[in-house]
């Protein structure tokens, strides 16, 4: 199972460039978070990748056999691309856990679900698509119902 180690270290660094100590009260803003998914996706892709593999390598496998095709020329990688949406919110078993740091413990679980949600994507595009195409976790952010993470659009 894949583990992605907290976000924190993050928000801590991005505290110490321009913010001050704010209170339990005040939001997370997501453009503070925004690096550290990218960076977390792109770190941990390959194995966000075979996490997937290993989860759905069977479905595949039953696909292949059933429409009597050769693995040879259908791939893995093409049963994804035909089979997830990366355009819109997923759910996909991917193994995808955090290490919750002190200053992101007021995240509910539906905000960590979503930032789950988007490194995947963000792997699952930048695997499949060779990095030719890397989504932007700032391009994804507005799919997602957010409980405590704030928006400043000014940034």
């Amino acid at each position: 199972m894949a583990k992605v180690i907290s976000l924190n270290e993050y928000i801590v660094q991005k505290k110490k460039r321009s913010y001050s100590s704010r209170s339990l009260t005040h939001p997370i803003w997501f453009h503070e978070i925004s690096d550290g998914i990218k960076s977390l996706a792109l770190r941990d892709k390959d194995v966000i990748y075979n996490n997937i593999k290993y989860n759905y390598y069977d479905e595949y496998l039953y696909f292949v056999n059933r429409n009597h095709m050769a693995l040879e020329d259908y791939t893995f990688e093409d049963y994804l691309k035909d089979t997830i949406n990366l355009n819109e919110p997923f759910d996909i078993v991917h193994g995808v856990e955090f290490s919750k740091g002190y200053d992101l413990n007021r995240l509910s679980e539906n905000d960590w679900e979503n930032i789950a949600d988007i490194i995947v994507r963000i792997s699952i595009t930048t695997i499949l698509f060779q990095e030719n195409f890397v989504l932007e976790p700032n391009q994804l952010a507005d799919e997602y119902d957010w409980d405590s993470i704030g928006f400043d659009y000014n940034l």
